[in-house]
């Protein structure tokens, strides 16, 4: 899968259809994934970031999981990958205490798609 390379570029998709890469290294968790898809749109707080999950989606959307914030993401891409080759990595909101923040352009658009 990564033929002796360290990283891999992955894609995770935001409500909306909107698409983000992120680089991934053989340590990285789903918290190091949230915690980079965050920053990108204008969240800094832990608290914040507690509110989203990254969640597995294979066959067309009809199997959804979401994945433990200390999963490799390598890990779940390496088992999704045979089972289907199409499979997808969702970022959404999952908790709504926090309030929305309007000084983020991708912020907004995410949360109108997902809503």
């Amino acid at each position: 899968m990564l033929a002796g390379r360290s990283s891999k570029r992955q894609l995770f998709l935001l409500p909306g259809g909107i698409e983000r890469h992120l680089k991934i290294k053989t340590c990285s968790v789903s918290l190091d994934a949230i915690e980079e898809l965050c920053n990108e749109i204008g969240l800094h707080r832990l608290e914040s970031m507690d509110e989203y999950a990254i969640f597995l989606v294979t066959h067309r959307g009809q199997n959804v999981r979401p994945l433990n914030k200390r999963e490799y993401i390598l890990d779940i891409a390496t088992e999704a990958e045979p089972v289907d080759s199409n499979y997808s990595l969702w970022f959404r909101r999952v908790i709504w205490t926090q309030p929305l923040k309007f000084d983020n352009e991708l912020c907004v658009t995410m949360h109108y798609n997902q809503v």
